[in-house]
């Protein structure tokens, strides 16, 4: 299934690619950063849970924290990590639809999804839900990494496990 997120922006402006190995048939594999701008009728809920070792606690002051955080304005891009996802490798893309560029790409295969910020998706799409400015909400980190960077369900654990351990709750 195709997963759609608007860009905050221009796709210049909004996107970095970094090839970080190839795999066996030699096409690179990359470390995706996009800053995108999510709304109703495109939300991050498309992304699936990956091996995410956290259960998305909607009850906790974090989770409140976080959407409270959202309606401030642009510097939510500062305070906050944003969400963590791997994809399948080369299924990422830009397109212009309308004048608004998206970003596109695929969860398809198995163990792809998020695996960090499940609590901030969750809230800024709480948040969003509440008051849908569209073009006016707030920008999102996306990290996006071609699955064959991680050989196996293991390395991705390994991912996941470090990032919440630089990013306690």
């Amino acid at each position: 299934m195709k997963i759609k997120l608007p860009l905050f922006g221009d796709r210049r402006d909004s996107i970095i690619r970094v090839p970080l190995d190839t795999n066996c048939e030699g096409e690179d594999q990359y470390y995706h950063i996009a800053i995108i701008q999510p709304n109703t009728a495109f939300p991050i809920s498309q992304i699936p849970k990956g091996v995410n070792p956290r259960d998305l606690c909607m009850t906790k002051g974090l989770y409140k924290e976080i959407k409270a955080a959202y309606t401030e304005g642009n510097m939510f891009l500062v305070y906050n990590g944003g969400m963590q996802a791997t994809i399948d490798a080369g299924s990422f893309n830009t397109v212009t639809e309308g004048g608004r560029d998206y970003i596109v790409f695929t969860c398809d295969n198995e163990d792809n999804g998020h695996y960090d910020g499940q609590h901030s998706g969750a809230a800024v799409e709480d948040a969003i839900g509440t008051e849908d400015k569209d073009k006016n909400n707030a920008p999102f980190a996306m990290i996006l990494i071609d699955d064959g960077l991680f050989p196996d369900r293991e390395s991705r654990r390994t991912a996941s496990t470090r990032t919440n351990k630089r990013s306690a709750q």
